[in-house]
């Protein structure tokens, strides 16, 4: 036994062991997300986003807000540059890209125990520790067990399972590797050395900042504990790297303004005392969750002005007074705890700091677009499961070894719950299900339900979905545009009419209000031109434009009509109005390639296909549409290159193989066309199924 605890406490010195079991941990706990396919915002992030597909857009993603097609302003270029490595090694994959997530989970829990091994040895003494020998083996138990029960807590599951969410983790490892570099500079003999590892650390800062905003949190913490935990530096010392923080800040806003500056804006303009009950019902939420992580669900709420109009409502929501007391008690709790005279005093009152400053940003005293949101307490948690450690502390010595086995044994069941929230993630139907049958089911979710109901043909069922929707909240554009479109598509094209029509004053007050409400007059125009009221349809489509001058699809709609009826040369124009002033755009130019293609303009086109090819690495339809054209014109040379080229880029599609072969005979070589044929032939029935002859 003494040997087991000898080994138990050692562990942690060896950081490549901790490394490899946080990485088992984390990787067991999310196992059922790594098949899961993409959901909610990840249909754009990686998907519709055309900044991900290519690295010639490495310095175009700082020019730009995360969301194209949202009123949301959040300035995360990183994190895209993050999804541009995934493609690049995944393509559309889902696996790789939740893989990544949670290597990034683990990396970020891997440097959390590196920075408390460093920060631990000022923040508790040894004695406080019962290590009398002066050894740091308890410390670094500490630190381990604090990274490994929150690698493995299931209310980071919004941050990890989920692709879009990676912004706090990627944010997370750069800062906390930021602060680790600081640490390591104060250690450096050579001044050169010192000054080479604070440039990256500045610049891991910026590039935290780049990744979401919580790194200014990070840098918050540090310079707290710069000046309260750091007595052995000098005024002068801090006031230099206050300097240092102060201008990546300085660099981070004048890259902010580069897509127009400002911030996401909630609506809570409430007093101040509702937005104070607003924070300690959110304070109890998060309490809660930590040590009870059961209720995990999207859209999280803590107030609704509902709970008052009866007694009846009042009792259903009488959770919310019981977050509240939480919310209270835990405040008391962190202020008698951070007073006491206790062993652990100083680990808590810079655990109460961490997590305070994180959570004061999301604690709805200040403007935010939701009251609660799981992965919002990503950073904060770590802070809070710090603190729980400075109490353990405080309790007599002999209890730290229970205190140390409980929080191992609890990662056990924190690890099955992980996995079981992680498995609801992996299928968008189970997910919005589950988040309904939670608690959940806002108008956003119900939408996206409906929405999966639709992509997967059952327009009838999506179709009831809608109309329940907008039966409860008739002024919801987005249930009612995709009534619209799936009123469309079940032919129903009268009632789909009477949903898209609206007068002038409606479609601009509509456009300020919500996103993609461009689709009303897209799809009305489309009904128009059906109808053969040509004119109307594309008046239609001027004044959309002028009203969303982004939006491609109201421009490729109007250069199609314009195709239809003869004006081909004046739908190229507009294509290409679009293409110059959003030269990152791929599918404007592979439009733009097409048209001119069918007005005679080869070389032109040649030229819009290069252009589209380096747009997206994986695309094969570029270089596929050249060798085309190569093969019409009669360079065969050229076409044989250039389909060479989309091959290597989709070559696991027959189709290829049969064009290949096509070119391959007109440049006489039989054998080579036969061989390419056999081996569209293999993959045909790889996909199929068809087993081969005997």
């Amino acid at each position: 036994m003494d040997r087991f605890k000898r080994l138990v406490i050692n562990l942690p010195a060896k950081n490549w062991a901790v490394f490899i079991i946080l990485f088992f941990a984390g990787l067991i706990a999310y196992w059922p997300a790594l098949d899961g396919q993409f959901l909610y915002d990840d249909s754009w992030l990686v998907g519709q986003n055309p900044f991900f597909k290519s690295p010639v857009f490495i310095l175009e993603v700082f020019r730009h807000y995360l969301f194209l097609d949202s009123f949301s302003v959040y300035y995360r270029p990183v994190q895209n540059i993050t999804y541009m490595f995934d493609y690049w090694l995944w393509n559309h994959d889902s696996f790789g890209y939740h893989l990544s997530n949670v290597c990034y989970h683990v990396l970020t829990a891997f440097l959390l125990f590196l920075l408390l091994k460093r920060l631990l040895p000022a923040l508790v003494t040894s004695s406080e520790l019962g290590e009398e020998d002066g050894s740091r083996k308890r410390g670094d138990l500490l630190a381990f067990l604090v990274a490994l029960v929150w690698v493995v807590h299931p209310i980071h599951n919004a941050a990890v399972a989920y692709v879009a969410g990676r912004a706090d983790s990627v944010a997370c490892v750069f800062a906390i590797s930021a602060w680790l570099l600081t640490l390591r500079a104060d250690r450096s003999a050579s001044p050169w050395m010192k000054c080479g590892l604070l440039c990256v650390a500045w610049m891991f800062c910026l590039l935290g900042l780049c990744s979401k905003e919580i790194a200014f949190i990070w840098m918050a913490l540090f310079v707290f504990h710069l000046f309260v935990f750091s007595p052995q530096k000098s005024l002068r010392q801090k006031i230099a790297t206050v300097a240092g923080v102060a201008l990546v800040m300085g660099l981070y806003v004048m890259l902010r303004r580069g897509p127009g500056g400002g911030a996401p804006v909630g609506a809570n303009n409430s007093a101040f005392s509702m937005r104070f009950m607003l924070m300690l019902r959110a304070l109890g939420d998060y309490t809660w969750l930590i040590f009870y992580p059961d209720d995990l669900h999207m859209d999280r709420v803590v107030f609704s002005t509902n709970a008052y109009k009866s007694m009846a409502v009042w009792q259903a929501s009488i959770r919310f007074e019981y977050l509240s007391v939480i919310g209270m008690l835990m405040i008391v709790v962190f202020i008698l705890m951070g007073r006491s005279k206790l062993p652990g005093q100083r680990l808590r009152n810079f655990a109460i700091a961490w997590f305070f400053l994180g959570f004061l940003p999301i604690s709805n005293l200040f403007p935010l677009n939701a009251q609660v949101a799981e992965h919002w307490i990503y950073m904060p948690s770590a802070g809070f499961l710090l603190f729980l450690a400075g109490c353990v502390l405080a309790l007599p010595k002999r209890f730290h070894a229970i205190a140390a086995s409980v929080a191992a044994v609890a990662v056990i069941p924190l690890t099955i719950r992980t996995c079981y929230r992680s498995y609801d993630w992996a299928d968008p139907e189970r997910f919005y299900v589950q988040t309904i049958r939670a608690g959940g089911g806002s108008n956003r979710i119900n939408l996206n339900l409906a929405l999966v109901y639709q992509a997967k043909g059952d327009l009838v069922q999506a179709e009831k979905m809608m109309r329940d929707i907008l039966l409860r909240f008739p002024d919801y554009m987005p249930a009612k545009l995709n009534l619209g479109v799936n009123l469309r598509r079940q032919k129903k094209d009268k009632e789909a009419g009477e949903v898209f029509k609206y007068d002038k004053a409606s479609a601009d007050k509509m456009a300020k209000e919500y996103p993609h409400t461009h689709t009303a007059a897209e799809n009305m125009a489309q009904l128009k031109f059906a109808g053969k009221d040509y004119d109307a349809s594309l008046a239609l489509l001027d004044e959309a434009i002028q009203r969303y001058p982004e939006e491609w699809e109201l421009y490729k709609l109007k250069a199609q009509d314009l195709q239809y009826l003869g004006r081909i040369s004046d739908g190229i124009r507009i294509v290409q109005t679009y293409a110059d002033a959003h030269w990152w755009h791929y599918d404007s130019f592979m439009t733009l390639a097409r048209m001119r293609i069918v007005n005679g303009e080869t070389d032109a086109a040649l030229a819009a296909y290069r252009h589209a090819a380096l747009l997206d690495i994986h695309a094969s339809d570029p270089y596929t549409k050249m060798a085309q054209v190569y093969l019409v014109t009669k360079r065969i040379e050229d076409a044989y290159e250039i389909e060479m080229k989309a091959i290597r880029r989709d070559p696991n599609q027959p189709s290829q193989y049969i064009f290949l072969s096509t070119i391959l005979d007109q440049l006489d070589r039989k054998a080579e066309s036969e061989e390419a044929m056999k081996h569209a032939e293999e993959l045909r029935d790889s996909v199929t199924g068809t087993p081969k002859p005997i």
